[in-house]
This record gives C-alpha cells, sequence and structure tokens, in this order.
C-alpha cells in the first residue's frame, strides 16, 4: 500500500520525449508476463490492492470501497464498515494475513489514518489503531508493522501492546515498513530532502530497536516488498524513458546484507508501479499502476478564428493511437496503433471503422501523405542512436518507405539516420523535408525529397543544443520551415528562399512539445506541457494565442489540420489506474 496520492503526471522531460518518441518506442515492451486484474475506468481509479498468500484472491479499493474478488471465479464482495465511518472515506488495503483469513486495511485521510483487521470473509472490519499507517503483517500473523509520522511501531493484531522501533526525528520521512522473512527486522523506504535534491533508500532495523542499515539507494526508487526467499523487489522510474523498471535483487533473509545482482524483470510505460504485494511463494506480485493510452479526436475548425468545436474519439482501441495526416479527402486521418500489438497504420473516417493500410510494413511509423496525395510516406526503425548528454536527441537509422493510400506493394525510398519525423508539404509538385543532425549533433539539416525519385537538394540548417528538444514542421506550401525548443518562447521560421530567418514569440508558453502548421500557413497548433496536463494552443504569426483544448493528466497534445483548413485530428489521452499481476519473479 502507498498512501501518498497517486503519482503527478508524467514529468517534464518524459512527456516532451514521448512527443518525439514514437509509439514503438513509447510503448514498452514487458520482459516478464503482466496480467491486469482490475479494469477500473478513468472516472473510477483504483486506489490500493494486494493479492492473498495462495494468489486466489484480490482484495481492492476503489471509489466504493474495498471488494474482495475471487480470481478463479469472478465473485465478489464489497466490505460492510461500521455505521461510524464517514461516508466516502478512502480505503486502503495494506496487506493479508499469513493464512489467508484478513486483510490489513487502512482508512482515512493524512494524520487521521485508522488501522484495520478486516475479515476475508464473514464477520466485521475491527480497529487496531489510530493515527497511524498499517503496512504489513509478520510472517506469523500476529504483529503489525505501522508508521506514525517518522517512526516505526509495532502492534499486536489483537489491539494488544505497542512498541515503537524507529524514531528518525527530523531524518526523513517513512513508508512502505516490511516485515523481513525471517521475522527480525523490520524494511522501510527513507526519503530524505537534501540541498542536492532528494535521496530514497530502503533501510532495515531490528525489530528490538537499534540503528537501521542501508540494503539499497536510488533517487528513482519507487517502491519495493520482501520476497519470501530473502530477494527484494522494488520499482524504478525512469524519467526520462517515461518507463518504469521492476527488478529482483538478493539480499538475506534477515535483511542485513545490501542488495546485490538486481535484475529487471519488466518494464512498462506510465507512472511506477506502487503497493507491491507478493503471493506466499514469491513468484509473483501484484502491483498498483496507471496505464496511459492515446487515442484519435476530431473537431470542426474554423479557419478565420481557429477555434474548434468540441473533440471527440474517433478511435477507441485497446492501444495507443496517434494521428499525423489526413488524405486529400479531408474526412479521412492517417493514424498509427500499436492495438494489434506491433506498430501499423490506419485510415478512419467519422462514423467508419479503422482500415488497416494493406501492404505498409509492421512498425510502421510517423505516416503522412505525400504532396499529390497518391502516397503514404512513413518511417520503419531499424535503430536508435542518441546524442548529447540527455539522450533525447533522437536520431533513427530508418528506412523512408512509401506505399500506395489505397494499399499496394510498399517500398523503400532511401536510408538514413532521420532526426525525429519527415514531413510533407501539400499539393502536386511541393516537396517533403527530412530533418538530420549535422556538425557534431549542434545542427539541424533540412533536405527535400520526392517520395518518387528520393532525397533532393539541401534547404536549411539551424544551430541547436545538442542537450535540448526541438521540433519542426514544414509549411504547406513549402517555402518555410518552422522550429521550436523546449523552454523557449521563440519559434524561428525559415526562409527557403534564402531570406533572412525570422522569429515569433509565443508569450507565457515555453513548454511546447510539437508544432504544425495551419492550413493556410498563417500559424501554427502548439502541443504544449501545463500544470497538471497537456494544451493545444494556435498561434498566428505575430505570437497571438487561442487555448484550444486542455486535457488533464494527458502527456502531450498535438493537433493536426486537414488540407482544407476545415478538421482538426488531435490526441487525446484516457489514464486508467488498476491492479496488475507481475509473474515469473
Amino acid at each position: 500500500m502507498r498512501v501518498p496520492p497517486a503519482r503527478p503526471i508524467v514529468t517534464v522531460l518524459a512527456a516532451t520525449l514521448l512527443s518525439v518518441c514514437p509509439l514503438a518506442c513509447r510503448r514498452a515492451r514487458p520482459n516478464g508476463q503482466r496480467v491486469r486484474l482490475t479494469s477500473n475506468e478513468t472516472a473510477n481509479p483504483v486506489l490500493s490492492g494486494a493479492i492473498s498468500p495462495d494468489g486466489r484472491v484480490l482484495a481492492y479499493s476503489d471509489s466504493g470501497g474495498i471488494h474482495i474478488r475471487n480470481l478463479q471465479s469472478g465473485g465478489t464482495r464489497a466490505v460492510v464498515w461500521p455505521e461510524g465511518l464517514a461516508r466516502g472515506s478512502k480505503t486502503v488495503v495494506a496487506d493479508w494475513f499469513p493464512d489467508g483469513s484478513a486483510l490489513l486495511a487502512n482508512t482515512g485521510e493524512g494524520a487521521s489514518f485508522a488501522v484495520w483487521v478486516v475479515p476475508a470473509e464473514r464477520g466485521d472490519p475491527r480497529k487496531i489503531a489510530d493515527h497511524g499507517v498499517g503496512w504489513s503483517v509478520s510472517p506469523d500473523g500476529r504483529l503489525i508493522a505501522l508508521t506514525r509520522g517518522s517512526e516505526v511501531h509495532l502492534i499486536e493484531a489483537t489491539r494488544g501492546s505497542e512498541q515503537r522501533v524507529l524514531d528518525l526525528g527530523a531524518g526523513g520521512s517513512i513508508s512502505r515498513a516490511q516485515w523481513s522473512p525471517d521475522a527480525d527486522r523490520i524494511a522501510f523506504l527513507r526519503r530524505t530532502q537534501t540541498a542536492s535534491g532528494q535521496t530514497v533508500t530502503i533501510e532495515s532495523v531490528p525489530v528490538s530497536g537499534g540503528v537501521s542499515v542501508t540494503l539499497f539507494s536510488d533517487p528513482n526508487l519507487n517502491d519495493f516488498s520482501w520476497l519470501t526467499d530473502g530477494k527484494l523487489v522494488y520499482t524504478i522510474e525512469n524519467r526520462m524513458q517515461a518507463t518504469c523498471n521492476l527488478f529482483v535483487a538478493a539480499s538475506n533473509k534477515s535483511g542485513t546484507m545490501p542488495l546485490q545482482k538486481p535484475e529487471r524483470r519488466i518494464r512498462w510505460l506510465g507512472g511506477c508501479a506502487e503497493g507491491i504485494n507478493p503471493t506466499g511463494d514469491g513468484t509473483s506480485v501484484s502491483v498498483l499502476a496507471n496505464d496511459a493510452r492515446s487515442a484519435v479526436y476530431m473537431a470542426d475548425l474554423n479557419s478565420s478564428t481557429h477555434r474548434i468545436s468540441t473533440p471527440t474519439a474517433l478511435t477507441a482501441s485497446e492501444g495507443d493511437d496517434s494521428p499525423s495526416a489526413w488524405l486529400t479527402d479531408g474526412n479521412t486521418v492517417v493514424f498509427e496503433s500499436n492495438s494489434t500489438g506491433r506498430n501499423r497504420l490506419f485510415l478512419q473516417s467519422p462514423g467508419d471503422i479503422p482500415r488497416e493500410v494493406a501492404g505498409a510494413s509492421e512498425d510502421g511509423l510517423w505516416p503522412r501523405v505525400s504532396p499529390d496525395g497518391q502516397w503514404i510516406v512513413y518511417q520503419v526503425l531499424n535503430g536508435l542512436a542518441t546524442s548529447g548528454e540527455t539522450a533525447v536527441a533522437f536520431t533513427g537509422n530508418v528506412s523512408l518507405m512509401r506505399v500506395p493510400v489505397h494499399g499496394g506493394p510498399a517500398q523503400t525510398i532511401f536510408n538514413a539516420h532521420l532526426h525525429l519525423s519527415h514531413r510533407c508539404a501539400v499539393g502536386p509538385g511541393k516537396p517533403c523535408a527530412i530533418s538530420e543532425l549535422a556538425s557534431g549533433g549542434r545542427q539541424l539539416l533540412f533536405t527535400s525529397f520526392d517520395p518518387l525519385s528520393g532525397r533532393g537538394r539541401e534547404l536549411a540548417r539551424f544551430d541547436i543544443d545538442p542537450r535540448a528538444y526541438y521540433s519542426w514542421d514544414l509549411a504547406p506550401d513549402g517555402s518555410r520551415i518552422a522550429v521550436a525548443k523546449y523552454g523557449e518562447e521563440k519559434i524561428h521560421i525559415l526562409h527557403l528562399d534564402g531570406s533572412r530567418p525570422t522569429e515569433i514569440t509565443v508569450r507565457g508558453w515555453t513548454r511546447h512539445q510539437g508544432l504544425d502548421w495551419s492550413a493556410d500557413g498563417n500559424g501554427f497548433y502548439l502541443g504544449t506541457e501545463m500544470a497538471g496536463g497537456a494544451a493545444l494552443l494556435f498561434s498566428d504569426l505575430k505570437g497571438r494565442t487561442n487555448l484550444l483544448w486542455q486535457q488533464p493528466n494527458a502527456a502531450h497534445a498535438s493537433g493536426i489540420p486537414s488540407a482544407d483548413g476545415r478538421h482538426l485530428a488531435l490526441v487525446g489521452w484516457k489514464e486508467q489506474r488498476n491492479v496488475w499481476l507481475a509473474k515469473g519473479l
């Protein structure tokens, strides 16, 4: 169980990375087996969960309280609480008793949490402590490890005597108090704020009290639990890649030996897993994790005011869907989706079902429509290289491909090391363009290409910071390239007729994650990070902005206009918080 609030939206750098990294690298594939145990929707996230020692029963909580579900039969019962418990009070499952007869649970908020023993089948919940958070039950079922502020306490499950094991004072906060397999020590997470940032450690202390020892330390450590064989399972959040990694590492059953030989078992996208709870045999753990998925939305667009109607969902797959172009009919969106398990290209119009682009390669990325409207031009990623200390300037070793819009054999245009996506202007005879890193990663080199004849002439160069994030787009008439740097208000306009570059200042907005020209070439749709989520705004060529759409808890935003300027395709997000079972530990 994890009492602090759910993790915040993906961090600044990670969210920006999501906007430049295609679905194939965004949707990390797990190394181990992961099974979802609950199916709560966005409006009702799961708050906590724990698998029973025999792996047959799941206890979890949401806005409706605590539910106990038989995973074999599917039968579920809701825990009935005493009348004195305030309606709507937060309920959190912490642990199971070793024999599976009861749960350890908490109710309340913050310092007012109360600790309860909840029978798994019959009987009323029984409160055993106030003003504390219960975390785990001892291997013999007699004692509960709980925390009060910076203190670790042990209390008898029958509400008997209580003893204090550790008091950190002002030395940091404590959570996740866990029993060692031999019941001689309590391990806990300790978070300490220093001048250089936060330190997070797993430490253990004898149940009789004394000095704690450090088993592991990592500033991105999120949660942990002990397995019966003395190993520890823990999760590390990689904010740069917006992924969460679950590791298993050796210690000893007494919890005195620092962790050794960590092995990553599962890797996935989204907020990092927490509430780790193992089965009795230590082969599986239940975890609470967020699962963020993107979908294609559509909106009508007023081309004179650049206002949009309320966006409505176009796609409803179980994967990530991301729009990147329109067919010339102005009614059909081109998008990529990993709903089938591999990245594929699709077409869809309102009121229709998605149609896979026949002949397109598996794992196709960033589909664009050729200037003459006859081809879909996309990339197949052969490998990733990185540039800069922050490893965010993604350069892909790619095959640039073409496939007829209505299906047919795919053909390679050329192979290259491309930086981010390619772009295409609109209209016969207009160019497409690619970007590559040049001058040791300190320049973006823009080059034209034709879907039939291949690579063309150099269009422009732009000096960059190798450690920064950039987005760019080719104007619909092919005359200009716009470049935005994350963290800056300025948008740089490169004029391809040889004129001097110009700049536009978009005041108050700096966290640009993506940029797309409007159909008339008189402004841009900017996907921008903002507090609590992401937003899509329009900026004209004087830097005047309209906020078009805000999405709480969104990783990024984008808006792709149809060539006639009447519609906008957007990426929308939904985030679900559920209990998963990680197997094969």
